[in-house]
């Protein structure tokens, strides 16, 4: 079945072949500027959704902690939230962080919420939550309590004993 439009009137109707203009109402106006946007074929609908997304996508950029010092392939974690928390997992204090580093850290030198990653526009936050042993920003600044600090890409997170890498992208 294929269609054809009629080019007598300045609406442009699809119609069947073979069947009459009556039989087949629906009719779509198909001016210069509805062609260069993305429409529906079924409703003639704009559809600026599908724009939108890849700027949105490319205006949002990702990240990651990669786990430097070992030699596990599953050591990157996403920053896929808009808030995460850093850790370790207990289960008996029914702690699940985010990002669970009790595998990286066999002596426990991570507290069970040690530390908070967020995003307030395109700028990445970090801050220590209180941890016993500290949180360390690119061997330089140790975080106090609660005070953020932005991070940026490339930047070094040291948590107890554990370093992690900030990756923008």
């Amino acid at each position: 079945m294929s269609l054809q439009l009629e080019q007598d009137s300045p609406a442009a109707t699809p119609r069947r072949e073979g069947a009459s203009a009556s039989s087949f109402s629906p009719r779509v106006e198909l001016s210069a500027e509805r062609l260069r946007a993305p429409f529906s074929l079924r409703c003639g609908a704009r559809q600026p959704i599908a724009a939108a997304s890849a700027s949105l996508r490319a205006a949002r950029a990702t990240a990651r902690l990669v786990v430097a010092g070992t030699t596990e392939l599953d050591a990157t974690f996403l920053l896929n939230k808009e808030t995460n928390l850093v850790g370790r997992t207990d289960p008996q204090s029914n702690i699940f962080p985010d990002i669970d580093l009790s595998r990286f850290d066999p002596e426990t030198k991570i507290s069970r919420r040690h530390a908070r990653i967020w995003r307030e526009g395109d700028t990445f936050l970090v801050e220590d939550l209180g941890s016993v042993n500290g949180t360390v920003l690119n061997e330089a600044v140790r975080l106090g309590p609660r005070q953020p600090r932005p991070l940026a890409n490339g930047d070094r997170l040291r948590l107890g004993e554990t370093t992690l890498h900030f990756l923008i992208g």
